[in-house]
Protein backbone atom coordinates (compact mmCIF):
# COMPACT_ATOMS: atom_id res chain seq x y z
CA UNK A 1 0.00 0.00 0.00
CA UNK A 2 2.84 2.37 0.84
CA UNK A 3 4.49 1.59 -2.48
CA UNK A 4 1.30 2.63 -4.34
CA UNK A 5 1.08 5.90 -2.42
CA UNK A 6 4.74 6.66 -3.19
CA UNK A 7 4.08 5.97 -6.85
CA UNK A 8 1.14 8.40 -6.85
CA UNK A 9 3.22 11.04 -5.08
CA UNK A 10 5.82 10.79 -7.83
CA UNK A 11 3.15 11.37 -10.48
CA UNK A 12 3.10 15.09 -11.24
CA UNK A 13 0.09 16.86 -9.77
CA UNK A 14 -1.07 18.80 -12.79
CA UNK A 15 -3.74 20.98 -11.25
CA UNK A 16 -6.06 21.69 -8.35
CA UNK A 17 -9.77 22.42 -8.59
CA UNK A 18 -11.15 24.29 -5.58
CA UNK A 19 -14.75 25.16 -4.72
CA UNK A 20 -14.45 28.13 -2.37
CA UNK A 21 -16.77 28.41 0.60
CA UNK A 22 -17.84 24.78 0.99
CA UNK A 23 -16.33 21.53 2.29
CA UNK A 24 -15.90 18.32 0.28
CA UNK A 25 -18.37 16.34 2.42
CA UNK A 26 -21.17 18.62 1.14
CA UNK A 27 -20.44 17.76 -2.51
CA UNK A 28 -22.35 14.69 -3.82
CA UNK A 29 -20.21 12.15 -5.64
CA UNK A 30 -22.07 12.56 -8.94
CA UNK A 31 -21.54 16.34 -8.79
CA UNK A 32 -17.82 15.84 -8.16
CA UNK A 33 -17.71 13.52 -11.19
CA UNK A 34 -19.47 16.12 -13.36
CA UNK A 35 -17.03 18.79 -12.19
CA UNK A 36 -13.97 16.66 -12.97
CA UNK A 37 -15.42 15.81 -16.39
CA UNK A 38 -15.80 19.54 -17.14
CA UNK A 39 -12.19 20.21 -16.08
CA UNK A 40 -11.02 17.33 -18.27
CA UNK A 41 -12.76 18.97 -21.23
CA UNK A 42 -11.02 22.28 -20.54
CA UNK A 43 -7.55 20.96 -19.67
CA UNK A 44 -6.79 17.29 -20.47
CA UNK A 45 -8.97 14.22 -21.00
CA UNK A 46 -6.81 11.83 -18.98
CA UNK A 47 -6.75 13.80 -15.72
CA UNK A 48 -7.43 11.60 -12.68
CA UNK A 49 -8.33 12.27 -9.08
CA UNK A 50 -5.42 11.90 -6.65
CA UNK A 51 -6.42 13.69 -3.44
CA UNK A 52 -9.31 15.55 -1.86
CA UNK A 53 -8.33 18.29 0.58
CA UNK A 54 -10.44 19.95 3.28
CA UNK A 55 -9.22 23.47 2.49
CA UNK A 56 -12.59 24.28 0.96
CA UNK A 57 -13.49 21.46 -1.43
CA UNK A 58 -10.15 21.03 -3.23
CA UNK A 59 -9.53 18.23 -5.71
CA UNK A 60 -5.98 17.47 -6.84
CA UNK A 61 -5.86 15.91 -10.30
CA UNK A 62 -2.88 14.39 -12.04
CA UNK A 63 -1.86 12.98 -15.40
CA UNK A 64 0.99 10.75 -16.50
CA UNK A 65 0.76 11.63 -20.20
CA UNK A 66 0.42 15.43 -20.36
CA UNK A 67 3.22 17.66 -19.11
CA UNK A 68 2.78 20.65 -16.77
CA UNK A 69 3.36 23.15 -19.59
CA UNK A 70 0.36 21.80 -21.52
CA UNK A 71 -1.90 22.00 -18.48
CA UNK A 72 -0.73 25.52 -17.63
CA UNK A 73 -1.39 26.67 -21.20
CA UNK A 74 -4.89 25.16 -21.10
CA UNK A 75 -5.66 27.03 -17.87
CA UNK A 76 -4.33 30.29 -19.33
CA UNK A 77 -6.50 29.79 -22.42
CA UNK A 78 -9.55 29.49 -20.15
CA UNK A 79 -8.55 32.65 -18.28
CA UNK A 80 -8.23 34.49 -21.63
CA UNK A 81 -11.59 33.10 -22.80
CA UNK A 82 -13.34 34.56 -19.76
CA UNK A 83 -11.42 37.85 -19.80
CA UNK A 84 -11.62 38.45 -23.58
CA UNK A 85 -14.28 36.12 -25.02
CA UNK A 86 -14.53 38.08 -28.28
CA UNK A 87 -11.07 36.81 -29.23
CA UNK A 88 -10.42 33.66 -27.19
CA UNK A 89 -13.67 31.87 -26.35
CA UNK A 90 -14.13 28.69 -28.45
CA UNK A 91 -17.16 26.45 -28.82
CA UNK A 92 -15.45 23.46 -27.18
CA UNK A 93 -15.42 25.31 -23.85
CA UNK A 94 -19.14 26.07 -23.70
CA UNK A 95 -20.55 22.87 -22.20
CA UNK A 96 -17.77 22.74 -19.58
CA UNK A 97 -18.39 26.33 -18.45
CA UNK A 98 -22.15 25.61 -18.43
CA UNK A 99 -21.53 22.66 -16.10
CA UNK A 100 -19.24 24.62 -13.79
CA UNK A 101 -21.70 27.52 -13.58
CA UNK A 102 -24.55 25.13 -12.75
CA UNK A 103 -22.50 23.37 -10.06
CA UNK A 104 -21.43 26.64 -8.43
CA UNK A 105 -25.06 27.72 -8.28
CA UNK A 106 -26.44 24.42 -7.00
CA UNK A 107 -23.85 24.04 -4.23
CA UNK A 108 -24.07 27.65 -3.11
CA UNK A 109 -20.30 28.17 -3.13
CA UNK A 110 -18.68 31.55 -3.78
CA UNK A 111 -16.51 30.67 -6.76
CA UNK A 112 -14.28 28.08 -8.39
CA UNK A 113 -10.51 28.11 -8.91
CA UNK A 114 -8.37 26.00 -11.24
CA UNK A 115 -4.59 26.27 -11.01
CA UNK A 116 -1.40 24.29 -11.42
CA UNK A 117 1.43 24.17 -8.90
CA UNK A 118 3.72 27.16 -9.24
CA UNK A 119 1.31 29.31 -11.26
CA UNK A 120 1.10 32.98 -10.34
CA UNK A 121 -2.09 34.24 -8.74
CA UNK A 122 -2.90 36.30 -11.84
CA UNK A 123 -2.67 33.15 -13.99
CA UNK A 124 -5.18 31.12 -11.99
CA UNK A 125 -8.66 30.56 -13.35
CA UNK A 126 -11.26 32.16 -11.09
CA UNK A 127 -14.93 31.83 -11.99
CA UNK A 128 -17.44 33.51 -9.69
CA UNK A 129 -21.14 32.82 -9.54
CA UNK A 130 -22.99 34.33 -12.54
CA UNK A 131 -19.74 35.41 -14.29
CA UNK A 132 -20.28 32.88 -17.05
CA UNK A 133 -23.98 33.65 -17.41
CA UNK A 134 -23.30 37.21 -18.58
CA UNK A 135 -20.67 36.00 -21.08
CA UNK A 136 -22.84 33.17 -22.37
CA UNK A 137 -25.77 35.45 -23.14
CA UNK A 138 -23.58 37.42 -25.57
CA UNK A 139 -22.38 34.45 -27.59
CA UNK A 140 -25.26 31.95 -27.62
CA UNK A 141 -28.24 32.54 -29.89
CA UNK A 142 -31.34 30.34 -30.04
CA UNK A 143 -33.62 30.79 -33.05
CA UNK A 144 -35.77 28.96 -35.59
CA UNK A 145 -33.60 27.21 -38.15
CA UNK A 146 -33.56 24.70 -41.01
CA UNK A 147 -30.96 21.93 -41.20
CA UNK A 148 -30.42 19.78 -44.29
CA UNK A 149 -28.99 16.30 -43.81
CA UNK A 150 -29.54 12.55 -43.92
CA UNK A 151 -31.40 10.57 -41.25
CA UNK A 152 -29.08 7.88 -39.88
CA UNK A 153 -30.98 6.72 -36.81
CA UNK A 154 -34.19 7.43 -34.91
CA UNK A 155 -34.83 6.31 -31.37
CA UNK A 156 -32.78 4.15 -29.01
CA UNK A 157 -33.94 4.20 -25.43
CA UNK A 158 -36.91 6.22 -26.69
CA UNK A 159 -38.20 7.72 -29.94
CA UNK A 160 -37.26 11.16 -28.72
CA UNK A 161 -33.86 11.43 -30.45
CA UNK A 162 -32.36 11.12 -33.91
CA UNK A 163 -28.93 11.10 -35.53
CA UNK A 164 -28.41 13.22 -38.64
CA UNK A 165 -25.46 13.26 -41.05
CA UNK A 166 -24.91 16.91 -42.04
CA UNK A 167 -22.47 18.31 -44.63
CA UNK A 168 -20.93 20.96 -42.35
CA UNK A 169 -19.33 18.66 -39.75
CA UNK A 170 -17.77 15.19 -39.54
CA UNK A 171 -19.64 14.09 -36.43
CA UNK A 172 -23.27 13.04 -36.52
CA UNK A 173 -25.70 15.64 -35.20
CA UNK A 174 -27.75 14.29 -32.26
CA UNK A 175 -31.14 15.98 -32.09
CA UNK A 176 -34.08 15.67 -29.69
CA UNK A 177 -37.46 15.38 -31.46
CA UNK A 178 -40.40 17.45 -30.28
CA UNK A 179 -43.17 14.86 -30.59
CA UNK A 180 -43.47 11.09 -30.88
CA UNK A 181 -45.53 11.47 -34.03
CA UNK A 182 -42.69 13.27 -35.83
CA UNK A 183 -40.24 10.61 -34.63
CA UNK A 184 -42.42 7.79 -35.93
CA UNK A 185 -42.64 9.44 -39.36
CA UNK A 186 -38.87 10.03 -39.44
CA UNK A 187 -38.18 6.37 -38.63
CA UNK A 188 -39.71 5.44 -42.01
CA UNK A 189 -37.12 7.51 -43.91
CA UNK A 190 -33.75 6.22 -42.69
CA UNK A 191 -30.82 7.16 -44.96
CA UNK A 192 -32.96 9.62 -46.88
CA UNK A 193 -32.11 13.30 -47.33
CA UNK A 194 -34.35 15.57 -45.27
CA UNK A 195 -34.98 19.18 -44.43
CA UNK A 196 -35.34 19.53 -40.66
CA UNK A 197 -37.33 22.41 -39.21
CA UNK A 198 -36.86 23.34 -35.57
CA UNK A 199 -35.00 25.39 -32.98
CA UNK A 200 -31.23 25.76 -33.19
CA UNK A 201 -28.59 26.96 -30.74
CA UNK A 202 -25.66 28.78 -32.35
CA UNK A 203 -22.25 30.01 -31.16
CA UNK A 204 -22.13 33.50 -32.65
CA UNK A 205 -18.32 33.75 -32.94
CA UNK A 206 -18.28 31.26 -35.83
CA UNK A 207 -22.02 30.42 -36.12
CA UNK A 208 -21.38 26.79 -35.24
CA UNK A 209 -24.59 24.85 -34.62
CA UNK A 210 -24.37 23.56 -31.05
CA UNK A 211 -27.79 21.96 -30.60
CA UNK A 212 -30.92 21.44 -32.67
CA UNK A 213 -34.43 20.36 -31.65
CA UNK A 214 -36.53 18.89 -34.46
CA UNK A 215 -40.10 20.18 -34.71
CA UNK A 216 -40.91 18.78 -38.16
CA UNK A 217 -39.22 17.63 -41.37
CA UNK A 218 -39.65 17.31 -45.14
CA UNK A 219 -38.18 14.77 -47.54
CA UNK A 220 -35.78 16.28 -50.09
CA UNK A 221 -36.09 14.63 -53.50
CA UNK A 222 -33.32 14.76 -56.10
CA UNK A 223 -34.48 16.72 -59.11
CA UNK A 224 -33.59 16.15 -62.73
CA UNK A 225 -32.00 19.07 -64.59
CA UNK A 226 -35.27 19.86 -66.37
CA UNK A 227 -37.12 20.01 -63.03
CA UNK A 228 -34.51 22.32 -61.50
CA UNK A 229 -34.59 24.62 -64.54
CA UNK A 230 -38.38 24.79 -64.40
CA UNK A 231 -38.24 25.59 -60.66
CA UNK A 232 -35.90 28.52 -61.40
CA UNK A 233 -38.24 29.76 -64.08
CA UNK A 234 -41.25 29.47 -61.79
CA UNK A 235 -39.42 31.47 -59.09
CA UNK A 236 -38.87 34.42 -61.45
CA UNK A 237 -36.12 33.27 -63.75
CA UNK A 238 -38.50 33.26 -66.73
CA UNK A 239 -38.54 37.07 -66.59
CA UNK A 240 -35.27 37.04 -68.57
CA UNK A 241 -37.24 35.70 -71.55
CA UNK A 242 -38.79 39.15 -71.98
CA UNK A 243 -35.40 40.95 -72.03
CA UNK A 244 -34.33 41.66 -75.65
CA UNK A 245 -30.57 41.74 -74.92
CA UNK A 246 -29.64 39.87 -71.73
CA UNK A 247 -25.90 40.67 -71.97
CA UNK A 248 -26.58 44.38 -72.30
CA UNK A 249 -29.02 44.30 -69.37
CA UNK A 250 -26.42 42.64 -67.15
CA UNK A 251 -23.80 45.24 -68.14
CA UNK A 252 -26.27 48.02 -67.18
CA UNK A 253 -26.73 46.40 -63.75
CA UNK A 254 -22.96 46.60 -63.16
Amino acid sequence: MEHREDENEKAKTSLTVRLLGIYPETVPVHVMAELIDAVQTLCAKDLRLMKIRNTSAAYQLYTKTVGPAVIEEAIRNCVLALADPDNFLVSGMLDAFDTIERIIGSLGCNSLQIFAAGMKRSEKLLLKKNDWRSIRSRFILEDDAIVIGQIRRVGGASLGRCQIRVPFQKQLLYCPIKTEGVAQRMAKHLYEDVELHGKGMFFTRDWKLLKFRVHDFKIRKNRRYEESFKAIQDSGGAAWDSVPNVQEAIEDLR
